[in-house]
Parts: C-alpha cells; structure tokens; sequence
C-alpha cells in the first residue's frame, strides 16, 4: 500500500521493489508482490530476489536486463555505427565525467551513442537500443545486461 502511495503522489515509469536478507530468509515473492503493484497502479513493476549477500553487480545486472526484456523495442534495421553503452553506471564510473567522456570519445570516432545503461539516458532513449550496431561493455553489469537480456 506504501509503494501504491508514493507512486500515485510522484509519477514513476516503472517500480522496482530489490530484497534484503530478511525477505529472501522468509521466502518473499517478489514477482507477485510486483505484479500486484503493477495491477493495482497501471505502472509496470519489477520485483528483483535479490539477497544482500552478493555484489551489486548481480542485482543492477537483472535490473538492466528487465527494462531491457519490458522497454527495449527490437530493432527494425540495425543501424550502422550506432552504439549503446552498457554498464556505465555510478557505481562504476563516479560522477567525475568520465561517463560523458567516452560518449564524447565515442560520438568523436564517428559512432552514434543510442543509450548510456545507466547513465545520462531516458527510459525513451534505452527503448531504442535494440537497433544499435553494436553493444559496448564497460563493466560487468554491462555483461550482465547482454547475457539476461538476450538483446
């Protein structure tokens, strides 16, 4: 009903609800508890069984993946030299720049940068990644991203 709450005052595109050790020791099922959130606020939901004993690398991974498999429209015609950049996120690259410097690098080479998982992208601009020419991988979210996905 909390998470029914705030998305009605604030709006998202879409809820993720990620566990802790207290709800994987008592079995929680996130899926359900997802799926009822998206019933009941027409918002799409995503429940992620994660423990809170492994890396985060795991968890973003089947975040990335979800939005990808739920919001990624699957590419007409690949375009040429267009790239999407995966696994740019906080975690890996700080908020120093670094993330718009290899898009700059990138854009400079003659590449069209299609999305930044997670970094500097709309939800509208990750839904386009499928008909990107190629998949840059940057950390091993990134290649969590490719493997889960399946795009």
């Amino acid at each position: 009903s909390d998470i029914c709450a705030a998305a009605g005052d604030l709006g998202p595109k879409f809820i993720a609800i990620a566990g802790t050790p207290i709800p994987a020791m008592t079995g929680f099922d996130y899926a359900a508890v997802a799926a009822l959130i998206e019933d009941r606020t027409g918002i799409p939901a995503f429940g992620f069984p994660t423990t809170g004993m492994e890396t985060y690398v795991r968890g973003a991974a089947m975040a990335f993946a979800a939005l990808a498999r739920r919001f990624v429209e699957p590419g007409e015609k690949t375009k040429e030299k267009t790239v999407n950049i995966l696994g740019l996120t906080p975690l890996d690259f700080s908020v120093n720049g670094s993330d718009a410097s290899i898009a700059e690098f990138l854009e400079e080479s003659g590449f069209t940068v299609l999305s930044r998982w997670a970094m500097g992208s709309t939800l509208e601009e990750l839904a386009k990644a499928g008909s990107a020419h190629v998949n840059l991988v940057v950390s091993a979210i990134g290649t969590g991203i490719k493997q889960l996905s399946g795009y």
